[in-house]
């Protein structure tokens, strides 16, 4: 059977920034040659092969790059052995407000939800109003604090 006589990155996990190019390396050796075949699967464990040959070169990384690359080497006596890396792209904050503009009746509750997604993960969500921070997210909207606020980059209108 064939076996690897070197592979890179050596690590099984490995990260990368977003925007960032990756290099994966695998070279086997076996009689009868071997061939290499890389399976790309993503979080949600879909599969397809992205490329054959040694090395697999990815620019400008994006967040959906993530997930395990497999290096398979085989040759024609069905023999095969793999190695698997696992990626993770790093990205910075994306937020998302579902409602931008929002209207309500003075003293009427309103629930104004900002999702953030990163990687590594958000693990505080400031809300701001005038780029000042707002310490109490429970605001009683009244004629004087109709206004824009902030969740992080993204701008939300009460009305």
């Amino acid at each position: 059977p064939p076996r690897f006589v070197s592979y890179s990155p050596v690590e099984g996990s490995v990260s990368y920034s977003e925007g960032s190019s990756m290099n994966l390396s695998c070279r086997a050796f076996a009689v009868p040659s071997a061939n290499i075949t890389w399976i790309y699967r993503d979080k949600n464990k879909q599969s397809k092969t992205i490329h054959y040959g040694e090395d697999v070169y990815i620019s400008s990384l994006q967040s959906s790059d993530s997930g395990s690359y497999e290096c398979i080497a085989s040759n024609n006596f069905h023999a095969s052995i793999s190695r698997s890396f696992y990626v993770t792209i790093q990205y910075s904050p994306r937020v998302m407000i579902l409602n931008d503009k929002m209207t309500s009746d003075v003293h009427e509750t309103v629930i104004v939800k900002c999702h953030v997604c990163s990687i590594p993960e958000v693990i505080q969500i400031n809300w701001l109003r005038h780029d000042q921070m707002i310490m109490d997210v429970n605001i009683l909207i009244k004629t004087q604090t109709i206004d824009h606020y902030q969740c992080s980059e993204s701008t939300m209108e009460i009305v």
